[in-house]
C-alpha cells in the first residue's frame, strides 16, 4: 500500500494536524485517548525504526477560530474559537506527556508542537471578507 511504500523513501519530519472536526467532538477525553494513541502508533510502528531515530514528529496546532474571516464572528467563530482553546489545551497536554516519555527513554525530545500562523498573516487581506451576519438581513 502508499502507507507502506511511504516507508521505503527517505522521511525527513513526520507532521500531524488537527482541525475543525477535532474541535466539534463533543468529548475532550476522546480527543486525548485518539491523538495519544496516534502518536504512540506512530512511534512504534514496525518500519518507524527504520527511520532515522531524530526525525521529529511535529504536532501542528489548532489555528485560532475567532480570526477565520470566512466564519461569522458570532456565533460560529466565538463558539469554534472557544472549543478550539479548550481542545488545543488537551493538545498541548498529550505533547508534554509524550515529551516527558520520550526523555525517559532515550534522553531526547522528537516530538514538538508547531504554531500555525495567523490565517490573515500567511494570505493577507485580499480578497478576504470577515463574514457579518447583520450585512445578510432580510427586509
Amino acid at each position: 500500500t502508499a502507507a507502506e511504500n511511504c516507508f521505503e523513501k527517505p522521511i525527513h519530519a513526520i507532521v500531524l494536524l488537527c482541525g475543525v472536526n477535532n474541535v466539534l467532538d463533543p468529548r475532550p477525553t476522546t480527543f486525548y485517548r485518539d491523538v495519544h494513541s496516534l502518536i504512540h502508533s506512530i512511534k512504534h510502528h514496525p518500519k518507524f525504526g527504520s527511520i532515522d531515530k531524530d526525525t521529529p514528529l511535529l504536532i501542528l496546532g489548532l489555528p485560532d477560530f475567532t480570526k477565520l474571516p470566512f466564519l461569522p464572528s458570532w456565533p460560529m467563530g466565538w463558539i469554534l474559537g472557544f472549543r478550539g482553546r479548550y481542545i488545543q489545551h488537551v493538545l498541548e497536554t498529550v505533547i508534554q506527556e509524550v515529551q516527558q516519555e520520550e526523555m525517559i527513554e532515550s534522553g531526547r525530545i522528537q516530538t514538538r508542537m508547531v504554531r500555525i500562523p495567523e490565517l490573515n498573516d500567511v494570505l493577507g487581506t485580499i480578497g478576504y471578507q470577515r463574514y457579518e451576519s447583520s450585512s445578510c438581513s432580510i427586509d
